[in-house]
């Protein structure tokens, strides 16, 4: 119960005072004043004491909403009363939005049976306590509950979702709808309508699946509508996602290879990053292992294509095939090493090392003015000219040529050669001639000896003779000369001067028979003649006398010593009377019983030996 009181400007009342009628009792009062000058109120709220309370409270409905219940119960005067009670929800209300009862009695309500807020209906459900209820005792609060229910239909689903096919990379949209204002969740089933997932997000009609992989391709999708009155599941849609191509792959490196010298492939693009393999399909010059390309034929042919490998997502990419140029490699160097000298006349055999085919080496002079070359036989042309040797070693499918550098030969002249033998002795004054000057020589040239022909040499063995042969081409041929050695000696045989030559004379005997008494002297005499049977008593015809043993019977005893003279000449002197060499041997010191045994040695080699026996 309300009513309004007015003031003055005073600040009195001016308004007469209700009265409260039996009626009113359990009901809430509240008084109101107003200013008349400032237009603020002031309120006051009053209820019987002894009463027992009812207030009121919604569930469901929205907040804010003014609702009026009506109510039916006795008072504390035990008059019937049926007051409406108006609130805001959702409560529980208070002031005028609650009544005072008496306590213990029975309390009937009626909330409105619909309501509508902002377009949409919400119906009475249930109260609690249920009307009519029996109120509390004295200062008890008994709060009563409207629930509401919105007033729907169950959804149902009028857009199903379509199945959709995309390409890696691309997204796929899936969409539904449903009648009845519900609430959408999406939900996913990877293995062909078996359990469901909701999928986090996706809450709206339209259900966006961003660049789906290859693996989601038999997913299943639907949609779950849900309001009040119950839920609505769309049909399922089936993805397809297709692999798509990687972007192009193509071969960066090399654009050259060499025998013998692995190239590494390189490959730039492609999308997945995987192994990439190589192949040269039906090239006759190059094979490949991994991503080593090595050449197998230099003059061949070499195409290679690069492959990488798909994944889940992408297909394999395979390149334009990629034109390789091959080229052959260099030998190893290659030296000549024979020969450093060439005589001419002599051919020399070109020797080399090192190249890699083995093939057949040829040689060339170039513009050496000496030397010429067929096949490895090098030959001198002009000894006083200049060699120069470069040798060429053939490549082969490959292996480039290779040609050594220019090898320097040093010509050499030839030296003649002189044949001549030592010639047959000689006698003592014999003039040389063509019979010991016979040398020849192997090439045209003038020969010279020393001595000359004609000229008589002196007694004597091993006497040198030379030649000098001066060939006719000096160009090629050094002069040369030669010794040999002659042997000049005394007749050896034969009368001179009416006497046997080169042997002992008398009073020895030649055959050693003589016999002479210890102490006496005996005269040494011999004669040598020259080739025209002169006597010769040129100085120095004896180079030695010496006695050399002594025989007694089986005993012999060799004593090599110097002969004594009974004269002041100590060796052999020269008779010119009787054209012949004498020495006069002293026997004092001789032994009786012994034969004696001497040599002559001439200044030609040669001896004159003899023997007597001592006697007393």
């Amino acid at each position: 119960m309300s009513w309004t009181i007015a003031v003055d400007d005073s600040g009195g009342f001016t308004d007469a005072s209700y009265v409260v009628q039996e009626s009113d009792l359990g009901v809430t009062f509240t008084i109101t004043a107003t200013g008349r000058a400032t237009g603020e109120t002031a309120t006051a709220t009053f209820t019987d004491a002894a009463a027992a309370t009812v207030n009121f409270q919604t569930n469901v409905l929205p907040g804010g909403q003014t609702i009026t219940v009506a109510t039916s119960f006795t008072n504390n005067g035990g008059q019937a009363v049926s007051p409406s009670v108006t609130f805001t929800t959702p409560g529980p209300s208070t002031g005028i939005g609650q009544v005072g009862t008496s306590p213990g009695t029975s309390f009937t309500y009626t909330f409105p049976s619909s309501v509508s807020v902002g377009g949409n209906t919400y119906n009475f459900s249930s109260g609690s306590p249920a009307s009519p209820f029996t109120t509390g005792a004295v200062g008890s609060t008994t709060t009563v509950i409207g629930t509401y229910a919105l007033a729907c239909t169950a959804p149902s689903v009028g857009t199903q979702p379509s199945n959709q096919t995309v390409t890696y990379g691309q997204d796929a949209s899936f969409t539904a709808g449903a009648s009845g204002s519900p609430t959408v969740q999406w939900q996913v089933s990877a293995n062909g309508g078996g359990p469901w997932s909701n999928i986090p997000s996706a809450t709206s009609t339209a259900l966006v699946v961003t660049a789906p992989p290859v693996s989601a391709s038999g997913n299943q999708y639907r949609a779950v509508f849900t309001n009040a009155c119950g839920s609505a599941t769309s049909n399922a849609a089936t993805l397809t996602v297709t692999s798509v191509g990687q972007a192009p792959l193509t071969i960066t490196n090399p654009s050259d290879a060499t025998y013998g010298a692995a190239a590494t492939l390189t490959v730039s693009g492609g999308t997945t990053g995987g192994t990439v393999s190589y192949a040269v399909g039906g090239s006759t010059g190059c094979s490949v292992s991994g991503d080593q390309l090595s050449v197998t034929n230099a003059e061949g042919s070499c195409s290679v294509t690069a492959t990488m490998a798909g994944d889940a997502n992408y297909n394999p990419v395979t390149s334009a095939a990629y034109a390789v140029t091959l080229h052959k490699a260099n030998q190893a160097a290659l030296t000549i090493t024979n020969p450093s000298d060439a005589t001419y006349g002599a051919a020399a055999t070109l020797t080399v090392s090192g190249g890699t085919t083995g093939g057949t080496v040829s040689y060339a002079v170039g513009g050496s003015t000496g030397c010429s070359v067929s096949g490895d036989q090098l030959s001198v042309t002009n000894a006083e000219g200049s060699c120069s040797v470069t040798a060429t070693m053939p490549g082969d499918a490959n292996y480039n040529p290779v040609t050594s550098a220019a090898h320097p030969v040093t010509l050499h002249k030839a030296t003649p050669t002189i044949t001549w033998s030592n010639p047959a002795d000689i006698t003592y004054g014999t003039a040389l001639s063509g019979t010991q000057l016979n040398a020849t020589s192997s090439v045209p040239g003038s020969l010279v000896y020393t001595p000359a022909a004609g000229t008589v040499l002196n007694a004597g063995s091993g006497q040198t003779l030379r030649v000098d042969v001066t060939p006719t081409d000096l160009a090629n041929y050094t002069t040369a000369w030669k010794n040999v050695t002659i042997n000049v000696l005394y007749a050896s045989a034969g009368m001179c001067l009416s006497a046997p030559g080169h042997q002992i004379l008398q009073p020895i005997n030649a055959d050693g028979s003589s016999a002479f008494k210890k102490g006496s002297t005996v005269p040494v005499k011999f004669r040598v003649c020259d080739a025209k049977g002169v006597s010769v008593g040129t100085a120095g015809v004896v180079t030695n006398f010496q006695f050399v043993k002594k025989v007694s019977g089986t005993i012999t005893t060799t004593e090599i010593e110097q002969v004594v003279s009974t004269t002041p000449d100590t060796y052999f002197r020269w008779d010119p009377t009787d054209q012949q060499w004498i020495f006069n041997l002293n026997t004092k010191n001789l032994t009786a019983g012994y034969t004696y045994y001497y040599e002559i040695t001439l200044n030609d080699g040669s001896k004159i030996k003899f023997d007597f026996y001592s006697k007393s």
